[in-house]
């Protein structure tokens, strides 16, 4: 069990010893413990760049195409 503790320390930073003294830790240490705790936020960040290829890719021309099909001609 001992050693599941330091693994877990390790991870967490400099911001678990921080506590005590007062010194709120930076947003970084906030954004890493949130991503250690939540493994669906771990995996949607993982799809993000996908995610972003895809919209970028299909889905922006195919509401172009939607959108002056709407136009009529004068």
């Amino acid at each position: 069990m001992r050693g599941i503790d330091h693994a877990t320390s390790d991870l967490t930073g400099s911001a678990g010893a921080r506590r005590g003294s007062g010194i709120r830790p930076g947003p970084i240490a906030a954004i890493r413990r949130l991503l250690l705790r939540n493994e669906s936020l771990r995996g949607y960040l993982l799809l993000s760049p996908t995610l972003l290829f895809v919209f970028l890719m299909l889905v922006v021309p195919v509401g172009g195409i939607v959108v002056l099909s709407l136009f009529t001609q004068s």
